[in-house]
């Protein structure tokens, strides 16, 4: 891949050299959305050579955005949100370039906040979750990045791992920038729903929106939706804000692990499908016969 590195015109980004992180992998991910290139990479620790750079990434002790240096290893470095959580290189060159990468200062926000936070905490050393299984780790997104560096018994290129794992970062980026831009306009047609439907006990909705959003509203219990085969159609519980599962209401428990047959002679409706075990969803194979299902899970309350 010395193609993408040696890439004649481009913008020169210097990073460090070594071993990589998300950090630097991200930061040059994200400038690459920026330029519609990949830059071209110098990977050095030779000051020299980094102040020729158009662009200097996690190396170099300076941050200065108006001259493009992004590091944030300068002696007693404490930029921080105001949630707390530090800046690494990747956070800063988000703050001054996101809203050009993004197409609205909203998305930004949310890549900031989903992705962009969690490289910089832990970037700089700080712990945003504890595991609760001893000895089980999650396997989580630097894992992914850390795991493109080469071994002690591989002869891989430094170089040009990083610019493999620049290339899977920015496709993460791009997918979420895409999520995020939808997942705001999905919010808009959910909130349209809700003001129009009679029973707001029950919220229809004819595409797969994360509903997450209806968890502020007093009344929604139930979500009807297609599901991703694109043949039946689900029932959700709306989750009480700020747990995980714990749902609003729960489907009745003669309703639980049945299914085809059993099911519609327990519910007296021919579409039902599916309960699940756990009774957080029905299936059913038409959108009437969701409804209907919804309907006669609410009179059991």
């Amino acid at each position: 891949m010395n193609w993408l590195i040696n890439k004649i015109g481009r913008k020169t980004v210097a990073v460090h050299s070594g071993n990589f992180h998300p950090d630097d992998v991200f930061a040059v991910a994200a400038l690459a959305i920026y330029f519609g290139y990949i830059p071209k990479v110098i990977r050095t620790r030779d000051q020299q050579v980094i102040n020729k750079a158009d662009y200097v990434l996690d190396v170099g002790r300076l941050y200065n955005p108006l001259t493009n240096r992004f590091d944030h290893h300068g002696e007693g470095w404490n930029e921080k949100r105001d949630n707390g959580v530090l800046y690494a290189s990747v956070g800063l060159l988000w703050r001054t370039l996101g809203t050009k990468i993004c197409p609205s200062k909203e998305v930004a926000d949310i890549i900031d906040t989903k992705l962009i936070q969690i490289i910089d905490a832990l970037d700089n050393g700080m712990e945003i979750s504890k595991n609760i299984i001893p000895n089980v780790k999650a396997y989580n997104l630097p894992d992914v990045f850390y795991s493109f560096n080469p071994t002690w018994r591989e002869k891989t290129s430094y170089d040009d791992a990083f610019l493999e794992a620049v290339l899977l970062a920015k496709k993460i980026l791009e997918r979420e920038i895409i999520q995020a831009k939808d997942f705001l306009i999905s919010q808009q047609y959910i909130m349209d729903v809700y003001e129009k439907s009679v029973d707001k006990r029950i919220i229809i909705l004819d595409h797969l929106y994360d509903y997450g959003i209806l968890e502020s509203l007093p009344e929604p219990l139930l979500v009807i939706k297609p599901a991703s085969s694109g043949t039946d159609w689900h029932i959700n519980l709306v989750i009480v804000k700020g747990t995980s599962f714990e749902g609003r209401i729960i489907f009745p428990a003669s309703w639980a692990g049945k299914e085809g047959e059993e099911l519609q002679k327990i519910t007296g409706i021919k579409e039902a499908v599916f309960c699940h075990n756990k009774r957080f969803l029905v299936v059913s194979k038409t959108k009437e016969g969701a409804i209907k299902l919804a309907q006669l899970a609410l009179q059991t309350l």
